[in-house]
């Protein structure tokens, strides 16, 4: 794959078979309003596609959510068994658990080629670019 006619799957192949990953940097939606297609036209200068070379990720987590009876999409409880032979729901017997209860976790991630950013040429272009990146 790495010797495509296709440029841009030639280098996307390259770089995966020899573990030359996109890094990235994490960002808020203020981001994505602001300065997304600016962004995008400063790759296109630098003669790089941001569909392939500029890739938005978007994770979420939700480490626990505690049990809450008659819900749409009921959640099983995790029970515990006290000293005193009762149970008790997991969030109210631990701190850290009910701490974490319910809070969803999202990461905003920005991934992009550094060494084409690092690399000689368009280095103004490429200065603008880092800028935005990293603010």
């Amino acid at each position: 794959m790495e010797d495509e006619q296709d440029v841009i799957l030639a280098d996307l192949c390259r770089r995966f078979l020899h573990r030359d990953l996109f890094q990235y940097v994490e960002f808020d939606q203020n981001f994505i309003l602001n300065e997304w297609s600016d962004l995008q036209e400063r790759f296109r200068r630098i003669g790089l596609d941001p569909d392939y070379y500029l890739v938005i990720d978007f994770s979420s987590d939700l480490p626990y959510d505690f049990y809450r009876p008659g819900e749409e999409e009921e959640r099983l409880p995790i029970h515990l068994l006290n000293r005193n032979g009762r149970l008790r729901e997991l969030s109210r017997e631990s701190d850290v658990v009910e701490a974490i209860s319910g809070k969803k976790r999202t990461d905003h991630k920005l991934y992009y080629p550094k060494d084409v950013l690092d690399a000689p040429g368009f280095s103004e272009e490429k200065r603008a670019i880092i800028k935005i990146l990293h603010g």
